[in-house]
């Protein structure tokens, strides 16, 4: 299972459904990817307090996932993604297609989010939502 941004930052900020999400899904790898640790940083900094704190928690946070990285096989299939959701006049935001392609590419089927309306529009991708 892939987890998105929206719950790892559910997760630090200890919501209980991202944590019980993780909790229920322990005995399996836990991936996420460049993308969203490039979505995580960005908020990080974009903090006005504590950015050096929260940078520790973020990385703790990651040190326990595996992080996939954006490469060719990725990228082909966010541009299948992104041509077939604008050809159906569903685009969504580009940093979603390449999450959701580097997971196809992975083998990854599920992406736990709570940014549901995204990608539950994408063929393949069961979206565990909470």
């Amino acid at each position: 299972m892939l987890l998105d941004t929206t719950l790892l930052i559910d997760f630090l900020r200890g919501k209980e459904e991202a944590i019980n999400i993780i909790r229920k899904s322990q005995s399996n790898p836990l991936f996420t990817t460049e993308i969203n640790v490039f979505e995580l940083i960005t908020g990080t900094y974009l903090l006005e307090n504590n950015i050096k704190e929260h940078l520790e928690k973020v990385n703790a946070m990651l040190s326990k996932l595996i992080v996939l990285e954006v490469n060719r096989n990725s990228a082909i299939e966010a541009g299948k993604i992104a041509a077939t959701l604008i050809k159906e006049g569903k685009k969504i935001e580009e940093t979603d297609c390449l999450i959701a392609g580097t997971a196809l590419a992975n083998g990854i089927k599920i992406i736990a989010t709570r940014n549901k309306s995204h990608f539950e529009r994408i063929n393949n991708i069961k979206v565990l939502t909470y």
